[in-house]
């Protein structure tokens, strides 16, 4: 009899299985209801309610973006394109499994196509946003401020190399080294590396404030590693047996911080102008997928202030002193045979980094606020490191047209 029991049992529980719970299940939301979501999901990042609007996010996404990386996102938007102004309108689509309503909204700056992605559950899976069309111009006042950064940043490296030469007479020479070892060690090196490891975990790395703090730790220091390590081993193989002056540190700094200035924010801001001047020509040529990420390059230039393009000229006058204070930290590892002095310069390298980028972002300041104290920060750096390049002269040897490196 028990046998029969457990046998009528087992039967009854795989009819229920079989029959019962599929009537059960909740059916999966409709399209309209996810569209409704989605419009909810948009006024909730407007309310400011990033608690509430993560809340109906799927195990990886709540994991890959929390609120406060939420927040940052939507801040970041806000910042590229100005307040929201309206949802136009939307379009469902089905994509394998998954739902994707797609929300043409309507931001002072521009139009953007508002992309959430819902799974089977009604779940949010992915969260996606792509300028369709700019609709600000920028002011005169942007162009010209444009205008003089890119020609400041492009040109003072050169006209502080010329100068060195002909105060002290010191060879292209070592303004090239210090070029290529900036080239070598960061464009072809460090810089791969990183965006590896951003395009494999950058959602981890941001994921939470901890993780983020930790990630820009490394970034700064990385950068000191990399690049003080490279200085040393031009000092060291590059130029064994020419003189270790003062004005050759100099001429090796300049070349290493202006070849940054150049490719990293010289041209950058040479395109931006060029992309803002020659917009309407440029959107039409671009396909589909370029025109997103250029748009999303130039739309916090439209209706900008006229000194934020000034800020990148003041950033990368501070980042030269900077590079010319290290590279003469590290010559005096051979002035003085002492190797600590390397360390030292990858310790205030990666310190004054971690000062100007993660002290804003610790403090969780506002966008606008966070750009002022970082260059606040960066002026304090600059000028520490001028202070430091005055303290390592040749008190000896520095004196106007006495020291010539130049056959040596």
């Amino acid at each position: 009899m028990p046998h029969i029991l457990a046998a009528l049992t087992l039967i009854f529980t795989l009819f229920l299985r079989a029959f019962a719970a599929p009537a059960l299940q909740t059916p999966p939301p409709t399209q309209q209801e996810l569209e409704t979501a989605a419009r909810a999901f948009v006024d909730q990042l407007t309310a400011g309610d990033y608690t509430a609007a993560s809340a109906t996010f799927d195990p990886t996404m709540a994991a890959a973006v929390p609120p406060a990386r939420l927040q940052a996102i939507w801040e970041d938007m806000l910042q590229r394109y100005g307040p929201l102004q309206a949802v136009e309108e939307a379009q469902v689509s089905q994509v394998n499994e998954y739902t994707a309503v797609n929300l043409k909204t309507r931001f002072e700056r521009a139009s953007v196509n508002v992309r959430v992605v819902y799974n089977q559950s009604g779940q949010v899976s992915g969260f996606f946003q792509t300028p369709l069309e700019l609709t600000g111009r920028p002011s005169t006042a942007v162009v010209i401020g444009l205008g003089f950064a890119a020609a400041f940043i492009l040109l003072l490296p050169v006209a502080l190399a010329i100068f060195t030469r002909r105060k002290w007479g010191v060879s292209w020479k070592y303004f090239f080294l210090g070029a290529g070892i900036f080239v070598l060690f960061q464009v072809f090196t460090r810089i791969p590396i990183i965006s590896i490891i951003e395009a494999s975990y950058g959602a981890q790395l941001r994921a939470t404030p901890g993780a983020l703090m930790a990630w820009l730790v490394v970034l700064s220091f990385t950068a000191g590693l990399f690049e003080e390590v490279g200085r040393y081993i031009g000092y060291r193989w590059l130029m064994p047996k020419d003189p270790k002056t003062w004005a050759v540190g100099v001429m090796y700094g300049l070349g290493h911080g202006g070849i940054e200035a150049i490719l990293l924010a010289g041209l950058s801001v040479l395109s931006s102008l060029l992309l803002l001047l020659f917009w309407p020509q440029i959107s039409g040529l671009l396909p589909a997928a370029q025109l997103g990420p250029v748009a999303m390059q130039i739309a916090p230039l439209l209706n900008a202030p006229a000194w934020l393009p000034l800020l990148s000229a003041w950033e990368r006058l501070c980042a030269i002193t900077l590079h010319v204070a290290l590279s003469l930290l590290v010559l005096q590892v051979f002035r003085r045979g002492k190797l600590g002095w390397l360390w030292l310069s990858i310790g205030v390298h990666g310190m004054a980094n971690l000062l100007v980028i993660g002290l804003p972002i610790l403090l969780g300041l506002p966008t606008e606020s966070a750009q002022w104290v970082s260059m606040g920060l960066l002026g304090l750096v600059g000028l520490g490191a001028l202070v430091l390049i005055w303290r390592l002269r040749d008190r000896d040897e520095i004196k106007s047209g006495e020291i010539n490196t130049e056959n040596t």
